[in-house]
């Protein structure tokens, strides 16, 4: 399977980028740019209840 953005030249990135409350890192180690708009998914995490009841 060959990516089309590849094909084309644009600047995107294959891996997921993890926003955190503190920190935003991205699962490809080669990835040069954080931008939220080179990634085609992107996971927001918050706050996680301490109890569900």
């Amino acid at each position: 399977m060959t990516c089309s953005e590849c094909l084309a030249h644009v600047s995107h990135c294959h891996g997921t980028l993890i926003v955190d409350l503190v920190a935003v890192e991205c699962t490809d180690a080669d990835c040069v740019d954080l931008d939220p708009a080179r990634h085609a998914l992107v996971v927001a995490r918050g706050r996680v209840p301490v109890s569900t009841r």
